[in-house]
Formats: C-alpha cells, structure tokens, sequence
C-alpha cells in the first residue's frame, strides 16, 4: 500500500470510528470523553472517562469497526485515578492520620476531609496533582464532598 493510499484509508478508518463513537450510549450519557487517531489501521484513544468498565466497552467496540487493526487504550478513567491518588496520598507519612475523600470528576480531582494538619492538606494536594492523569486539583474542606 503507497503512503497516499493509507492515508486515505486511516482517514476513513477515522472517520468510521468517529461515527461508531457519536453512537455509542457511553458517550451519549457522557460516561465517556474520547478522541480517536488513526495510524496504519492502528486506532489510539485518549481522553477522560467516568469508570474503567465504561472505557473498556468503547475500546472493545472500536476493535470491530471496519479497517481497525490495533486498539492503544489512552482513556484515563476517573474510578482508576482516584484509587491511586488515594494510595499515593496514603504513602505519605504527613497524611498517616488524615481521613480523606478522593473524587475524580473527568481528570478535576477533588481532595477533602479531616487532614491532620494544613501541612498534610498541603502535601495531600501537591500529591494528588502529581499522579498521572490528574488534570487539576483542588481542596476541599470535608462537608463540601458529603
């Protein structure tokens, strides 16, 4: 295949799997945040999700559309980020006492509850932005997560 020749192809391989995506439930709902390359039949999603399972059907989805070689899963899902900013901030020696609500809301995360000291909240927040993923954060006092 010429190089002009798969250009157009992954084109219109894109341009399916945009369609396919505007289709989907996950999407519709806003459960899912996706944008689709194309590369050699090989298809890269990135962008946000609400859950792992939701981002997980899409990728499975996106294998079975016409011309799709290859699926790299680039979604970074909110239920996953939460789970390891949690166990980053629980690591940290100043937040051993601190008891704390993490909440991702596509990538913004939302660190609250009774922490220790302002130095804890502190580094609680300069960690939290620091994992992988994470587009911005943000504290909170306990009562505005309840």
């Amino acid at each position: 295949m010429t190089g002009s020749t798969r250009d157009k192809a992954d084109r219109s391989t894109e341009e399916r799997v945009r369609a396919w995506l505007a289709e989907q439930e996950q999407v519709l709902r806003g459960l899912v945040r996706c944008g689709a390359a194309v590369d050699h039949g090989r298809v890269t999603l990135s962008g946000r999700s609400r859950s792992r399972t939701a981002a997980r059907g899409i990728v499975q989805g996106v294998r079975k559309v016409d011309g799709v070689r290859q699926v790299v899963d680039a979604i970074v899902a909110d239920d996953e980020l939460e789970l390891a900013v949690a166990g980053a901030i629980g690591r940290s020696a100043l937040n051993q006492r601190s008891r704390l609500i993490v909440r991702a809301d596509f990538g913004w995360l939302r660190i609250g509850g009774a922490f220790e000291s302002s130095a804890a909240q502190a580094e609680a927040l300069r960690i939290g932005a620091a994992v992988a993923g994470v587009a911005r954060a943000q504290g909170l006092r306990a009562t505005d997560l309840l």
